[in-house]
């Protein structure tokens, strides 16, 4: 708590030393020993913030409509008639247990892969799969 306070306190000192030099004058001293000149800063102002109800949000802009395939100048091969690259429905239970399988059968499957094969093999409701996946995570734990 002091050390915020002192914190703060040099922080003002300097700001107070910086406005001294910017002016010619010494903003800590007192009484006479103050110059007899002034020297006026002027801060540029801004205009005043608009209120919310003034601000105005333009309309985003409107997107020209994506061509099917068998459309004028669209050919059957073109990119814009190729679909989505990725294909949401790729990913299953069963592609999963796939490609791992025989990583975690051989004994190369990382700690997640095994978790990954595990899950995926219960929600299939393949037994000897899952019984494999678990028989490997218990030695994979294990070691």
């Amino acid at each position: 708590m002091v050390g915020r306070r002192v914190g703060r306190l040099v922080r003002v000192l300097i700001g107070l030393v910086a406005v001294g030099a910017a002016c010619g004058c010494d903003p800590l001293a007192t009484g006479d020993d103050r110059p007899s000149t002034a020297t006026t800063i002027t801060v540029p102002t801004s205009a005043p913030m608009p209120s919310p109800s003034e601000i105005v949000v333009p309309a985003p802009p409107e997107l020209p409509p994506v061509p099917a395939a068998g459309d004028a100048g669209v050919e059957a091969g073109s990119p814009a008639s190729a679909g989505p690259r990725f294909d949401a429905g790729a990913i299953d239970n069963q592609s999963i247990k796939k490609a791992l399988f025989e990583r975690v059968r051989s004994g190369r499957a990382s700690i997640d892969e095994i978790r990954m094969l595990k899950v995926a093999c219960s929600q299939l409701g393949d037994r000897s799969c899952r019984d494999m996946a678990s028989a490997a995570l218990q030695k994979k734990l294990g070691e």
